[in-house]
């Protein structure tokens, strides 16, 4: 970032914290949707139960 003045500390790890918790949330999501979909293959059933 040059040509910028120097940042806040506290500021880069809230947003280093943010963005963890965006790809944790993101890597979730996705681990749930495959075993969903490995669990629908599995049993076709399970799909009308919810």
């Amino acid at each position: 970032m040059s040509g910028h003045g120097p940042v806040d500390p506290s500021i880069e790890k809230t947003a280093l914290l943010i963005s963890g918790l965006a790809m944790a949330l993101a890597l979730s999501d996705t681990l749930g949707k495959s075993a969903r979909t490995g669990q629908g293959r599995k049993n076709p059933a399970a799909g009308h139960l919810f």
